[in-house]
């Protein structure tokens, strides 16, 4: 299946996570978050969302101290980064 034919479901699947995400923050469910967080890692890449794996290091990393200032900030960075992204075929 070509790569523009998943894009669109991709992206719900993100925004699905987002909002995984947003609960386990507000519930400070840090395993969640570091659950959310690894698979963030692992798909961004394959399909050209680097910045989504990145996101998800960071995430990851801000979970783990725990630091809940940056993991706020950095939830609110892949909302914004997501709320930016379009796919029209």
């Amino acid at each position: 299946m070509p790569l523009e034919e998943l894009l669109p479901a991709f992206l719900e699947s993100r925004r699905i996570e987002l909002d995984a995400l947003l609960d386990a923050v507000a519930s400070n469910d840090l395993a969640a978050v570091r659950e959310i967080a690894h698979q963030m890692k692992d798909v961004g890449g394959p399909y050209g969302f680097a910045a989504i794996s990145l996101i998800g290091a960071d995430i990851d990393q801000a979970a783990q101290r725990p630091d809940k200032r940056r993991l706020l900030d950095l939830v609110q960075e892949y909302a914004d980064y997501l709320s930016r992204m379009r796919f029209t075929a």
